[in-house]
């Protein structure tokens, strides 16, 4: 979460007009996260997050998005409602941006998870995983193979200014992946999280209140969603993977769904590939950087770090 587009008081009580929620008791920006503009908001009828949706999120993607957050919430997973108004609408235009509004579910991040969170947060991804086997939609992920490629077009030219090594780092990792990814095309798919950091899974004590930021959520493999949230959250300070935190959160995957033998075997091939496109996703942003706006840049070299370290790792 972030915030590039601000809003007035004023502003959003004529948004808030739309809906019957009473008056606002409570507004202020969420300044975590480096994607969209959001804004917590409590008021007479309750809390809720307001999020408008910036250029990396395209507005005919987000009824994919809802209709995906309530088929999970209505499997039995903690997903914030998405609030209608009073016309049954749940997108808005606002300040010239896509706009919605979702109940706001209690909880705060373990960040760094520990062993024991791995364990929940990968057995809370096979359940949405089952979950999603009757869902009838799909969406293209538009941060793949193809997608790096292009970022990395947009990126080189000015890498170095980030990091001396990036350039020949990026080039490298493209050629691997683009040699290997193929070779897992008969691995279980289905729609994904694709996103599932540490900050967008919520604890009430030792048990996960809420999982949120769908908007990545794509058609993939399994075990990608499953690398992206090894390579987010499995790591130390130094960003070193630490291996008893992945064993936990395979084994927690695993209770509820069951890893096959190639998923495993593809795991370091996928978890290189989730390691370069947020290696790429933020270097755009940080060679992109927009002025004014309320947000906190994350360092991309967290992830150069990430892919040496696996590289080593699977030596």
């Amino acid at each position: 979460m972030a915030v590039y587009t601000k809003i007035s008081l004023q502003e959003l009580r004529q948004f808030l007009n739309q809906f019957s929620l009473g008056n606002i008791i409570k507004f202020e920006p969420i300044i975590a996260g480096i994607e969209n503009s959001n804004y917590f908001l409590h008021t007479q009828k309750g809390r809720f997050v307001l999020t408008l949706f910036e250029a990396r999120t395209r507005k005919e993607d987000l009824p994919f998005f809802l209709a995906l957050m309530a088929h999970l919430r209505n499997n039995g997973l903690p997903i914030a409602e998405v609030m209608k108004d009073n016309s049954n609408k749940t997108i808005f235009d606002l300040k010239g941006r896509p706009a919605i509004l979702v109940s706001f579910l209690d909880g705060a991040p373990h960040d760094p998870p520990s062993p024991q969170d791995c364990y929940k947060i990968g057995q809370a991804m096979a359940r949405m995983h089952l979950a999603v086997h009757d869902f009838p939609q799909n969406r293209k992920n538009d941060l793949s193979l193809s997608g790096w490629r292009r970022l990395a077009q947009q990126c080189l030219p000015g890498a170095e200014k980030c990091d001396p090594i990036l350039p020949q780092l990026i080039a490298g990792e493209l050629a691997y992946l683009s040699e290997n990814w193929s070779r897992f095309e008969t691995l279980p798919q289905g729609i994904i999280h694709a996103d599932l950091f540490a900050d967008n899974i919520l604890f009430n004590g030792n048990e996960i209140s809420a999982i949120i930021d769908f908007y990545f959520a794509c058609s993939d493999y399994f075990a990608y969603d499953l690398a992206i949230s090894i390579c987010a959250n499995c790591f130390d300070q130094h960003h070193d993977l630490q291996g008893a935190k992945m064993q936990e959160m395979m084994e927690g995957y695993h209770s509820a769904k069951p890893l096959s033998q190639e998923e495993q075997t593809a795991l370091p091939l996928l978890m290189r590939g989730a390691c370069l496109r947020f290696l790429l996703t933020r270097l755009y942003d940080w060679l992109h950087q927009k002025p004014g706006a309320f947000v906190t840049i994350k360092n991309p070299n967290e992830y150069t770090k990430k892919i040496l370290s696996l590289r080593e790792y699977y030596a």
